[in-house]
């Protein structure tokens, strides 16, 4: 049993992994954005160098499909801390016990429904968005689960998905409200901040949730900062608070 929770978990993380990158090569939507010309701004390797997202159903991309290096480098480092997680469980377990572990379960759950629910999202975006919210509420769950057992890892996966399933909630209710990406972005960025100050309060001592959604916050205002300003100070907003957070955890 032991061993076999093991595989599950290594399984599901691949699964993870392997849906992002070929969700984010394989799923470039700026065919379907209207497109501008490039500013300036958009000339650095930083920058959406296309063009930009008009429509808020396209909000959840700006992290799911980049189209630029900070955001690039982001589902790297959530790749790369999933997968040493995985093998540093199987090496050297923060529970002895996986069947007394309560951070297995929601964590598998985080790794499956996060590999399922992108694909999802423009055929069927009021499906994806349920499956993307369980998703957000194991993340959150695993998370607190792990506050004492030394795992940034799921903290870090826990922001990261706060980010980019609070993006898919606004753009679906954007889209059903005739929103523009701009207003739907300040729907996602500040509850998402709030969200999470509320949720570092349970997760405790832990830098890795606010740092993930700092960065996401970063990602977006460079992507946007040329094409879309409104999403770019909405952004900074959420750096501004989630700042806060990250230096009480710190301290």
């Amino acid at each position: 049993m032991k061993q076999s929770r093991h595989i599950v978990h290594i399984a599901a993380s691949a699964a993870f992994m392997l849906s992002g990158l070929g969700f984010g090569l394989l799923n470039d939507r700026r065919a379907e954005a209207v497109m501008s010309p490039p500013s300036s701004a958009s000339l650095s390797m930083f920058s959406d160098a296309g063009g930009t997202w008009q429509n808020a159903i396209d909000l959840p991309q700006l992290y799911i499909s980049p189209q630029n290096l900070l955001m690039w480098l982001l589902l790297f480092a959530l790749w790369a801390v999933v997968a040493l997680d995985a093998v540093g469980q199987m090496l050297d377990p923060a529970d002895p016990d996986p069947n007394s572990s309560p951070v297995w379960a929601p964590l598998v759950a985080t790794l499956v429904l996060g590999a399922i629910w992108p694909w999802l999202y423009r055929d069927l975006p009021l499906l994806s968005t349920l499956v993307a919210i369980g998703a957000l509420a194991a993340a959150l769950f695993a998370a607190t689960q792990a506050r004492r057992r030394q795992r940034p890892a799921i903290s870090f996966l826990a922001g990261w998905t706060t980010g980019v399933v609070t993006a898919a909630m606004a753009g679906l209710v954007g889209t059903m409200f005739g929103l523009s990406i701009g207003e739907a972005a300040i729907m996602a960025i500040l509850p998402g901040a709030a969200l999470g100050i509320a949720v570092q309060a349970q997760i405790g001592p832990s830098i890795g949730f606010p740092a993930a959604m700092i960065w996401g916050f970063c990602g977006l205002a460079v992507t946007t900062m040329g094409t879309n300003p409104i999403i770019a100070l909405a952004a900074i907003a959420g750096i501004s608070a989630m700042a806060i957070v990250l230096i009480h955890a710190a301290s």
